[in-house]
């Protein structure tokens, strides 16, 4: 499975390493290539690969310090930059929403990104898949391998549940009228970086590392 070589998409993989510590960079792309893999395999559905490679790239840049406004939630931080940085590269006003769906739904309920069109599905089955686990049959062992070799986790796991428990402890998470979401959405997800890593090969690798836990910016070598 390629990822784009478009414009926008290698522009929005440079703008990430310059901006993103390793590690979520590269669980970015894993969310994308995981996506589209579990998407193929459980619906079949048609995708625009450019939007949700863009989408996938942005979708967790709203946890890091440089990106986070005062209100909002990271993933509507991350939204907005997105939409942002797709309107400033001349992306499409309609390419713009899809992404700022995308990366808005993908801590949400299946029914929500389901509804929203296949790229908007796509972020979500693949940062499910990379935070907790797929489920059985939606992956085999060797393109798990595969993508892990090109992007390895480099901590992920415990890297990752550092930077959504600082987030979630922040005020922003609690003064403000959209924080039940936020709130059901980290402790979520805190919790199944905590387990549902440890139903496939994903957890089993990210349990071994020894990377110390950062959310720190960090610009790997494009």
């Amino acid at each position: 499975m390629a990822i784009p070589q478009t414009p926008l998409a290698l522009g929005a993989a440079t703008y990430a390493r310059r901006n993103c510590p390793d590690f979520l960079f590269n669980h970015s792309a894993r969310t994308f290539i995981f996506g589209a893999l579990v998407l193929e395999k459980q619906q079949k559905r048609a995708y625009l690969a450019e939007d949700a490679f863009v989408a996938a790239i942005f979708h967790d840049i709203g946890l890091l310090p440089s990106f986070e406004t005062p209100k909002e939630s990271f993933e509507l931080d991350g939204a907005n930059a997105v939409e942002q940085w797709l309107l400033k590269q001349g992306g499409s006003k309609a390419q713009a929403e899809r992404a700022w769906y995308a990366v808005e739904l993908h801590t949400g309920e299946w029914a929500l990104p389901l509804r929203q069109g296949p790229e908007a599905m796509l972020i979500f089955l693949g940062a499910s898949a990379d935070v907790d686990g797929p489920d059985p049959g939606d992956l085999d062992e060797k393109q798990i391998a595969e993508v892990l070799a090109a992007f390895p986790r480099l901590g992920f796991k415990h890297r990752l549940r550092t930077c959504w428990s600082a987030t979630a402890s922040a005020s922003r998470y609690h003064k403000r009228g959209r924080g039940w979401k936020a709130c059901v959405g980290l402790t979520r997800h805190i919790r199944h970086l905590s387990i549902g890593l440890k139903k496939s090969s994903l957890g089993r690798r990210s349990a071994s590392s020894t990377v110390a836990p950062t959310c720190g910016v960090n610009t790997p070598t494009l």
